[in-house]
């Protein structure tokens, strides 16, 4: 087995940047096999957009107060302040990229681990009843979270052979991916974790479920998944039911996608419930579960602590969603 480490490297864009990646992959630098393969393996990621999950930890911004957000007792007198809305504000990235290669004598395999480090504010708009009306305030925490996945890439060991430019049907796409990922394909995928050093807030198990038939229990973000056959299947359009369990029952819950945010209300002792409706359209996405410790929204001397998963899912036609 050999591994190599890519270590603070800019942005996300390496990994889950354009496909082309900046670089050739048939034209490596010299040295080990994992090496040797990182830049066919990182244009491989890229062909999988909905990888970055920026849509669920980074969204919405700042320009984007909504009124999804406003707790009970929003100005009762027993909290320091009083949240509206809050977001991240993400000013600095580095990612740590390890890749570890296996063969045998069918296929090469290579695991990859992939650690993104951020940093920047949490930031709470907060709002105050006085004698003149409401006053509004936003306050900013330091926030430092790390992001970890996991991930599979495989090829045969003769890749070349199998090289769709002799196959007469293919298309230009499919030469150009081949020759750019050097036959790495993606099997295996995990959901990311990223929470905040030393978090209280911690997310115990999430439940995906849908008249359709899907009926998912995740309890480690970072277990692998076939790909793209063993991602949640839900119809296109159709709700989900989202139940969660934390550790501290006085913990806030939120779901964060793409196109909303929605508060989850307590329904037990450290579980709480809620919804979505998946996208129309058919394809991969991703919805994000964020458990925030009381103190960090409800106390302005309290440190930021978050635990949030993003989890990957597929919508389908319902003739599939059974399968």
């Amino acid at each position: 087995m050999k591994r190599f480490v890519l270590l603070a490297l800019p942005a996300l864009a390496l990994v889950f940047g354009l496909a082309g990646c900046g670089s050739d992959p048939t034209s490596p630098p010299a040295g080990n096999n994992a090496s040797l393969e990182s830049p066919a393996i990182q244009a491989a990621m890229a062909e999988v957009p909905e990888l970055a999950d920026v849509e669920t930890y980074e969204a919405p911004g700042e320009a984007e107060f909504a009124d999804a957000y406003a707790p009970a007792g929003m100005f009762s007198t027993e909290a320091a302040i009083h949240p509206v809305f809050f977001y991240r504000v993400i000013r600095e990235r580095q990612r740590d990229v390890q890749i570890e290669t296996e063969r045998d004598t069918v296929f090469e395999t290579a695991r990859v681990r992939v650690v993104d480090r951020f940093a920047g504010s949490f930031n709470i708009v907060a709002a105050d009843s006085v004698d003149t009306g409401v006053v509004v305030s936003r306050i900013r925490k330091p926030l430092r979270d790390v992001g970890v996945m996991r991930a599979v890439f495989r090829r045969p060991i003769d890749w070349e052979r199998e090289d769709p430019v002799t196959n007469e049907i293919a298309s230009d796409g499919d030469r150009e991916r081949h020759r750019r990922c050097r036959g790495w394909r993606l099997v295996a995928v995990s959901n990311r974790q990223i929470a905040s050093p030393e978090h209280t807030a911690k997310i115990v198990s999430v439940r995906l479920e849908a008249r359709s038939g899907l009926d998912v229990t995740i309890t480690d973000p970072r277990e692998l998944m076939r790909f793209p056959n063993g991602l949640p299947k839900v119809v296109a359009g159709e709700p989900v039911k989202v139940t969660v369990q934390v550790e501290d029952p006085t913990d806030r819950l939120f779901l964060l996608c793409g196109w909303g945010r929605l508060r989850l209300r307590p329904v037990a002792d450290g579980v709480f419930e809620g919804g979505f409706k998946a996208p129309y359209d058919l394809r991969r996405f991703r919805v994000g579960v964020n458990a925030l410790d009381r103190g960090t929204l409800f106390d302005d001397a309290a440190p930021y602590d978050s635990d949030f998963w993003g989890l990957l899912a597929h919508t389908v036609p319902p003739t599939l969603a059974g399968n």
